[in-house]
């Protein structure tokens, strides 16, 4: 997604957690809804699906497919034995469900041209809503987008890519990663908001404020320190005023040369 759209989106819908209208080349409307904390468990065990980075699979045929005729490959099953593509089908409907709403049921079809498309069937009246690859590629990209502020779909080889797990491996070595019960409690203790309230949030308006909270605790620690002449600790910025990506590790330039010299170009 270029980076005018994605300002435009996280003006005008993101900081207000509102559905993103997306006009389909049938002519019909759709929305794509923001994922509440009290559906982030089911989103996150089901997103997986729609993360695979296909061009990365040794098989030229598999390549040249569009992504949604990809999925297709993962789900369509005959047997009702096959497991593996059951649960796929479960976790592709997790996210549609979440994301475009219960009014339709969902089938990607195979039509007379050979290509992949998918089908909003709606409950109500039985319309059917063609959604082609190329919009569902787009519909996959706002939904990444929208949920994960860190989401960054920048290509990076697969050197590169060890090298930047094993960074943040490391640097997150004997640290424990709290769990989502561990920041809705946090956040009840700063705030005052009751779990009711937490779960009608959108994740990303809470992970976010859970992030600010905690970074703004940090933050005073750090500036205490600061003040104190037996430690000696650089000029700290509020996290408010601080952007990270998962490419931080990147950002110190002998380090960057280094890495690009090894594993190759970003």
């Amino acid at each position: 997604m270029n980076n005018d759209l994605l300002e435009y989106y996280r003006d005008t819908y993101f900081s207000s957690e509102l559905p993103i209208p997306f006009h389909l080349k049938d002519e019909h409307l759709i929305y794509i809804n923001p994922i509440k904390v009290r559906d982030y468990p089911i989103y996150s065990s089901s997103i997986g699906l729609l993360m695979i980075d296909k061009n990365k699979i040794s098989d030229v045929r598999i390549i040249n497919m569009s992504y949604l005729r990809f999925l297709y490959e993962l789900v369509h099953y005959k047997d009702d034995k096959d497991k593996e593509k059951k649960d796929n089908m479960q976790m592709l409907l997790n996210v549609l469900i979440l994301s475009l709403g219960e009014q339709y049921n969902y089938i990607i079809n195979i039509n007379e041209k050979d290509k992949a498309e998918l089908i909003l069937k709606r409950k109500k009246d039985g319309e059917k809503i063609t959604v082609t690859s190329k919009e569902f590629d787009q519909i996959k990209s706002i939904i990444l987008y929208y949920n994960d502020d860190d989401y960054d779909d920048r290509y990076i080889s697969d050197d590169l890519q060890k090298a930047m797990e094993n960074y943040y491996r490391a640097k997150s070595k004997n640290q424990y990663n709290p769990t989502l019960e561990d920041k809705k409690c946090y956040m009840i203790s700063k705030n005052g908001m009751t779990i009711q309230q937490i779960n009608e949030m959108t994740y990303r308006a809470f992970n976010k404020t859970f992030n600010y909270a905690l970074g703004s605790e940090l933050y005073l620690s750090r500036k205490i320190l600061q003040a104190s002449e037996k430690y000696k600790v650089d000029d700290v910025n509020h996290p408010l005023f601080e952007k990270h990506s998962k490419f931080d590790f990147l950002q110190d330039a002998k380090q960057f040369e280094e890495t690009v010299a090894s594993a190759g170009k970003v």
